[in-house]
């Protein structure tokens, strides 16, 4: 959204998208924004501002014509007599708003009840997001109304019900200005998309034009259509995100289904990020070099529990480039510690729920080079972790969380990098026995986990919440 406003500069190093990410982190390190909830991948899901800093914003966006937002019921929306460029409605009782203006660049729309759209309005907009509206509350939205968006960067549908069946028609073809569409959780599937797209979070329905757009990097797919996939002259040499989420219950056709997917990363020349959810995992249980031969993938999730003869982790099975990788419910029975760390660029690991249910870990000198940020939760089994001396020599962040029969802290004095350290309350109160104080006491930040961060890593460790920041 923030590169559909022209917020992110086009030139500069790095993708539009690595730098709005590096934008993001600084408001993060400012304490401006605070992470609430972190993605599949590790990254910020969703986030917040506290409430002196958000009256503050919406005080100066509102002095500075920026952007305008309207929450209560009796609030008035004359766009048509104000120069609103940016604005955004939510209401939580049902109102009936006439809105319409020529300058308004960016509308949002969130759980509203009932709205009446001019349809010779928002010749301008550039980002349109309705979420969680039923259409039906939505008067003159007509299908014409949005192929006539043709300076549209941005198309959010996310959880929308009750589409016009006349929706079941549309095509995107027109807009070729678009770069972004949001469809998660909607049962709306165009027929025709633009060739300028450059992400795309599919519905509940297969886009069969889908892998035919050259310019397409980023895709998020659900179950439902994880059936149908590109055909062999279809364009994926721009294809940099991959996330699947497979609904293992439909047995009879989950090989064919990994059959088309290992057929199809056999043809994309610049993954970088690969998400995997499935229930077991067949890519691990029919070759143990499915994975390993994609040289260009640096960021690997994978949920789902491994066959029963691959619960002892190989080096062969991963990426060699890997900087950052998160398992889940693995069950892997042998410690993956001696693995893991021989892979020579890795710098992010994440071991969650069930990822490993042995009881010992042990990280060995040298091991892990570039590991810079290491996070372990809901390893339940796990009560004695080993740290040799020159281990993970560039450790700055360590997270541990869940891991109840731990009851003696690890070697974290062999550790000396290691500038912040989050704990449960558990491994808190352990940390600040006396036995334990050498072993913590070069470590500038040592911090418990509040009971709502404590919540936050352990749905992170279970599943599926909604991404609000899904790259």
């Amino acid at each position: 959204m923030w590169i559909a406003e022209g917020f992110i500069p086009r030139d500069g190093h790095g993708t539009m998208e690595e730098r709005a990410q590096d934008f993001l982190e600084e408001l993060l390190q400012r304490s401006l924004v605070q992470v609430i909830e972190k993605s599949r991948m590790g990254n910020c899901k969703i986030c917040s501002v506290h409430d002196l800093v958000r009256d503050m914003a919406i005080h100066e966006a509102r002095e500075e014509n920026f952007f305008t937002v309207f929450m209560k019921e009796d609030d008035e929306i004359q766009f048509s007599t104000q120069k609103v460029r940016r604005a955004m409605l939510q209401c939580g009782h049902p109102t009936n708003f006439g809105i319409h203006s020529t300058n308004v660049r960016s509308l949002l729309l969130f759980r509203p009840y009932k709205y009446e759209l001019n349809n010779r309005g928002f010749r301008l907009l550039k980002v349109l997001s309705i979420e969680g509206v039923d259409f039906g509350d939505i008067k003159n939205i007509h299908k014409s109304w949005l192929e006539g968006l043709i300076h549209l960067r941005y198309l959010g549908f996310r959880y929308c019900s009750w589409l016009p069946l006349e929706y079941l028609r549309i095509s995107f073809s027109n807009l070729k200005n678009l770069e972004t569409v949001d469809l998660k959780g909607t049962s709306f599937c165009p027929l025709g998309i633009c060739a300028t797209l450059h992400f795309l979070w599919q519905g509940n329905y297969y886009l069969h034009s889908l892998w035919k757009v050259p310019s397409l990097r980023h895709v998020i797919i659900s179950d439902d259509i994880c059936t149908s996939f590109p055909s062999k002259g279809d364009p994926l040499k721009n294809i940099q995100t991959l996330k699947f989420e497979m609904n293992t219950e439909r047995r009879s056709s989950i090989k064919k289904r990994w059959k088309n997917l290992k057929a199809m990363l056999t043809r994309t020349e610049h993954l970088i990020s690969l998400a995997i959810t499935s229930n077991p995992l067949p890519l691990l249980s029919e070759g143990t070099r499915d994975l390993s031969c994609h040289e260009t993938i640096q960021n690997l999730f994978l949920l789902g529990e491994w066959k029963r003869d691959l619960c002892v982790l190989n080096l062969e099975m991963l990426p060699t480039n890997l900087t950052k990788l998160t398992l889940r419910m693995s069950n892997l029975e042998e410690d993956p510690m001696p693995v893991l760390e021989m892979l020579q660029s890795l710098m992010i690991l994440r071991l969650g729920f069930e990822s490993f249910v042995g009881t010992k870990l042990t990280c060995t000198e040298g091991g892990f080079p570039r590991l810079q940020k290491l996070e372990l939760f809901s390893l339940y089994n796990v009560s004695h972790w080993d740290i040799k001396e020159g281990a993970m020599p560039r450790l700055s962040h360590l997270k541990m969380v869940r891991l109840e029969e731990l009851q003696v802290l690890t070697e974290l004095q062999n550790v000396p990098t290691l500038r912040n350290l989050e704990l449960d309350e558990h491994l808190y109160v352990i940390s600040k026995e006396e036995e334990n104080h050498y072993k913590i006491q070069h470590i500038p930040s040592v911090r418990k986990l509040k009971k709502l961060e404590r919540l936050i890593f352990r749905s992170w460790g279970l599943g599926s919440v909604i991404c609000k920041f899904p790259l």
